[in-house]
């Protein structure tokens, strides 16, 4: 009898077309130390008649039999009882082995006198493809890779254990024993073994060939394994909860595997989504998400799940209205937007949730409402920003009608009602209502915005094609607003990719085609300013271009649909208008440099000449003002505290421009009006002389400051080091 170092476990069952190339390999070995345990598992073929006619001519094969079937956990089991071997190897019986696979693996588990020698592996299909690389994740190299970048073992090693050597002693010591599975016993396994140590060497002359063939246990994916399948990820889970332990790629991957095998079920078997099985494992698959302490990190990359779960709901009736909400680390406000949303009078809804990659505790807050409410779902990405996060909502949205919500902001527990009853009853393709923002910083509330309600009367049917100045009598904001989806679909409008200003081209060219739009005159929402310091608007400076790349965008929208020139009045007051929004909120001279460059460059309306843009806004020389106001900005802007102040003066300033603006338009109107009286004229003229003399006044006050020594002092300091620098390098290049 030869010496015995491993003792190599074959479970057997209908494998008679391959197991002669498995033996073969086995027999071949240049290291031919070990015995060969084969275990038939109630066999209805000739699979252990062969492995007894091998056994005739060498005495280091082994055979036992089951009495019943038992699957290849238990049936590997029996064999580890009886083994004889220092190490304990497991070979599957339409596997083979290279010829010196094992001498490889025994020379360096006698260097290491590791727990787990690791060999590597080749993927062959019955067309004799190798198939490798689709398995890399499992390679030696790739299991290294993570293991250097400080995963654990057992997060790295999660299948093929096939490719390896254990030492017996460490196997039945630490009662590492296959589960009584039919499906994942080996996932088990493995998992079991690499949570009990971390003693593991890698053999990548190694080589195991995986034979991937039609109708083995792994690859024939009906009903019964679906249900094995569930069982072992329960059992994975339950394991690293006993050990305390919580990677999240090992994780994710486990729950985004079992998964995708449910989804092939559904589609290789054309299973009804609505089998009573699939609703089952769907909940149970559910209830073991929600059982992890950690599960708001692993959700965000499970989207088949979220995929499944819409494919459930759609077989529900369709809720009337989609309500789509991303959030971004808004934990502070999740509380009072909840209530809002569960008091709301109209219920025949759906709420998505859409996590932009939050990194606080927004997502667990989420998860804790959708398990007490059928109608609220979510649904994760990676952070991409506010318009990508609306986009993934609109993909699962199910209702006739759809709204975007902030996260942060207040709403009237009419809302949903109001704006339903407004575009069904109208058959609309819009619907929008007033609002009002309140400016923590300032202290102050405007109300009645949203739209102009001479234009758009209460509940009434408007085609907004026949309001000229469309785009300054309705306000930029899409959270005020329900669309028919069918109309927001069959147009692929889609929001913008930018983190600020994403909303830009959608608002304006939805109500630009609109032909049906109702105005409810009722403040249903109130919008915050600067409450939420993740919101967009409070970090407007970290996305200096991104409302300029948008009021680009919307003019070449505007011109692709052929409507530019119908719209460019419009276009421009929007235009300015925006542009000012943003210097609002930011006092950064890279922006106003920014801002400034766009304004007098690239804006369509930098190609008019000044006598028609006057007659667009009806007033002698303001938008020239405006234009000598940006650039005397440009070249006094700093980032010193004197320059700062000087920019403040000089915005506060612009939006008495504006306030001109508004009433030259409005007079501007006035006059055009036939049965206009000369009463408003009058007004408005003698209010348009009040502001351009409080212009004047303060554009005083700011040429006294710019020419005040404190300025010139600051701006040397901050100027001169700079022309010097440039004079000595370009006298250097010449």
């Amino acid at each position: 009898m030869h010496e015995i170092f491993i003792s190599v476990i074959i479970p057997v069952y209908n494998v008679e077309k391959y197991i002669d190339k498995c033996i073969n390999s086995l027999l071949n070995q240049t290291f031919n130390k070990f015995e060969m345990i084969f275990v038939g598992d109630k066999c209805s073929d000739n699979s252990m008649s062969i492995v007894e006619e091998y056994k005739k001519n060498d005495n280091r094969i082994i055979t036992i039999y089951n009495d019943d079937n038992l699957g290849p956990g238990l049936t590997r089991n029996k064999g580890i009882n009886i083994a004889r071997g220092e190490y304990l190897s497991f070979v599957d019986p339409d596997d083979w082995l290279d010829h010196n696979f094992y001498e490889h693996l025994y020379t360096k588990a006698i260097e290491s006198n590791a727990d787990i020698i690791k060999g590597d592996f080749k993927y062959i299909d019955s067309n004799n493809n190798d198939l490798t690389n689709s398995m890399k994740y499992s390679s030696n190299d790739s299991i290294l890779k993570k293991i250097n970048n400080g995963r654990p073992l057992y997060s790295c090693f999660i299948s093929n254990h096939y490719t390896a050597i254990y030492k017996t002693a460490f196997i039945k010591t630490n009662n590492l024993f296959y589960p009584d599975f039919r499906v994942g016993e080996d996932s088990i396994f493995l998992l079991k073994v690499c949570t009990s140590t971390n003693n593991i060497a890698f053999c990548n002359d190694a080589i195991y060939y995986y034979f991937k063939r039609e109708n083995s246990i792994i690859e024939n994916n009906d009903y019964n394994r679906q249900v094995w399948a569930l069982k072992a990820l329960e059992t994975r889970l339950n394991i690293l909860k006993l050990n305390k332990l919580d990677n999240v790629d090992y994780i994710s991957g486990m729950f985004r595997y079992y998964l995708k095998k449910l989804i092939k079920y559904i589609e290789d078997n054309k299973v009804n989504i609505e089998d009573k099985f699939i609703t089952d494992y769907f909940n149970k698959y559910e209830e073991l998400m929600f059982s992890l302490d950690n599960y708001s990190t692993v959700l965000p990359d499970v989207q088949e799940f979220f995929k499944l779960k819409m494919m459930l709901k759609e077989k529900e009736n369709s809720p009337k209205i989609s309500v789509i909400i991303p959030v971004y680390n808004c934990v502070s406000f999740l509380n009072d937007l909840f209530d809002s949303l569960l008091n709301q009078t109209f219920d025949d809804y759906e709420v998505i949730f859409v996590d932009d990659g939050s990194n606080d505790n927004s997502l667990d807050l989420i998860i804790e409402l959708c398990n007490k409410d059928d109608r609220f779902c979510y649904v994760s990405q990676k952070n991409k920003g506010a318009g990508v996060a609306r986009n993934l909502g609109l993909t699962y949205a199910r209702g006739k009608y759809v709204i975007w919500l902030d996260a942060d902001d207040s709403y009237s527990l009419e809302l949903l009602s109001e704006l339903y009853t407004a575009i069904e009853n109208h058959d609309a393709e819009i619907s929008m209502c007033l609002y009002k923002t309140e400016n923590y910083m300032q202290h102050s509330v405007k109300p009645d915005l949203g739209f102009n309600k001479k234009d758009f009367p209460d509940n009434c049917l408007v085609n907004p094609q026949n309001i000229s100045s469309l785009f300054m009598k309705c306000g930029h904001r899409i959270t005020n607003k329900m669309y028919n989806k069918e109309y927001i679909t069959n147009n692929n409008f889609q929001f913008s990719v930018t983190f600020s200003s994403n909303d830009i081209v959608f608002d304006y060219a939805t109500m630009a085609i609109a032909e049906k739009v109702v105005g409810v005159h009722k403040e249903l929402l109130t919008v915050h300013r600067f409450i939420n310091p993740s919101s967009i608007t409070s970090n407007r400076d970290n996305h200096t271009d991104d409302a300029i790349l948008e009021i680009n965008k919307l003019y070449e929208w505007l011109k692709t649909k052929n409507i530019h020139d119908k719209y460019l009045r419009t276009y421009i007051a929007k235009a300015m208008s925006t542009i000012n929004y943003n210097c609002e909120y930011s006092f950064n001279s890279k922006y106003i440099n920014t801002v400034v460059d766009t304004l007098c460059l690239k804006q369509p309306w930098v190609s008019l000449d000044l006598d028609k843009l006057q007659s667009y806004w009806a007033i002698t020389n303001t938008n020239q003002h405006k234009i000598d106001l940006y650039n005397t900005l440009k070249c006094n802007a700093s980032d010193d505290a004197v320059s700062n102040y000087s920019i403040r003066r000089l915005n506060n300033l612009i939006f008495n421009i504006d306030a001109i603006e508004k009433l030259a338009e409005e007079k501007y109107n006035v006059i055009l009006n036939p049965n206009r009286r000369l009463s408003d004229v009058n007004y408005l003229n003698n209010r348009i002389m009040e502001l351009e003399s409080e212009i004047i006044h303060k554009d005083k006050i700011i040429t006294r400051e710019v020419n005040s020594l404190n300025y010139r002092v600051g701006k040397f300091i901050t100027f001169v080091p700079k022309k010097i620098y440039y004079f000595f390098k370009n006298l250097l290049k010449k």
